[in-house]
């Protein structure tokens, strides 16, 4: 698996000269699309809801910033990657460019969306905030802008390597979820 530092060196990589906000939001949107359309995380770091949005601690220590610009994140390597990743980063990327308003602005109003906000709770808007953001939260969100009417990123045209035990455990995990559902299907 992936972890935020590999993401965020291969988001460095395509775009140079991002802002902080700018990478950690791209992460956070990576880490969402990527949930929605595999069904599991990009990588286990937590992200935060502050109050301009989703943040990862970890990331946020890790990386060297001349003023609010990211020079170089210390740890991970974008060659850690595989294709699927590297494909999923780059369409997410691309994507987020496009938007109307690219920039911290712009992509803080994308990325206080429910899961942000189901975080946050009460909080006002200028409130600190270090609750974590729910990963279930992070895919619900996800998922119901895929089914949803704005555009969206591609999706990478290649599924990641799954494991034969990998396999095996979501199917198992698959009939007992939906146990009830596939008794009726065999009755009919």
């Amino acid at each position: 698996m992936a972890t935020i530092f590999d993401v965020a060196q291969s988001i460095v990589q395509l775009r140079p000269g991002l802002t902080k906000i700018e990478l950690y939001k791209l992460c956070y949107f990576a880490q969402g699309w990527h949930s929605t359309w595999v069904g599991q995380p990009l990588f286990t770091q937590p992200m935060e809801a502050w109050k301009y949005g989703p943040v990862s601690p970890e990331l946020r220590q890790h990386s060297r910033s001349t003023g609010n610009r990211i020079d170089s994140i210390d740890t991970g390597s974008s060659d850690n990657l595989g294709d699927y990743e590297r494909e999923l980063i780059a369409n997410v990327v691309e994507f987020y460019e496009g938007v109307a308003a690219f920039g911290a602005d712009g992509l803080s109003d994308q990325s206080h969306g429910p899961a942000w906000q189901n975080a946050r709770g009460d909080l006002p808007p200028e409130a600190a905030c270090s609750v974590v953001i729910q990963q279930t939260d992070i895919r619900k969100e996800f998922t119901q802008r895929m089914w949803g009417e704005d555009p969206k990123p591609d999706a990478p045209a290649t599924l990641p390597p799954f494991s034969a035990d990998e396999l095996s455990r979501v199917r198992r995990q698959a009939e007992i979820t939906h146990r009830e559902v596939l008794r009726g299907l065999a009755l009919i």
